[in-house]
């Protein structure tokens, strides 16, 4: 990934507060309050006891049990079996957030600045044949 893609990517992320972070992940499995952070059974394990933790602060989770650990985006991207770019597309779903321009085209795939006027350039090629 490229650094303006991972930078738009987190500020994407920096729009989500406490509460929207709960909101993900409670679309998943129920959570408990404990102090600052929150509590349920692990999705990806069989659980008997809450193991699984939420960070809100952080955007992050981590289960105790079988050691999975990462963000809010890594969560989806497990639970969904889906990659990144879909993952990121089904959090501004859940959320109703709208993503930055140049973050994912229609198919899911981040697109550059230099592939954006390559294909500007492409298409104006093909639009204005006298220029050729």
């Amino acid at each position: 990934m490229s650094n303006d893609f991972k930078e738009k990517i987190e500020q994407w992320k920096r729009q989500f507060n406490a509460a929207d972070i709960i909101t993900i992940f409670g679309q998943y499995l129920t959570l408990i309050k404990t102090g600052k952070t929150y509590q349920g059974l692990c999705p990806f394990h069989e659980d008997k006891t809450p193991s699984f933790t939420v960070y809100p602060d952080t955007q992050s989770f981590y289960c105790f049990g079988c050691h999975v650990a990462g963000d809010f985006i890594k969560f989806i991207e497990l639970k969904e079996g889906v990659d990144f770019n879909k993952a990121v597309k089904k959090i501004a779903d859940l959320t109703y957030s709208n993503l930055p321009e140049g973050i994912l085209t229609g198919n899911h795939t981040p697109v550059s600045k230099k592939q954006k006027e390559f294909n500007a350039y492409h298409e104006a090629l093909l639009n204005h044949t006298e220029a050729l």
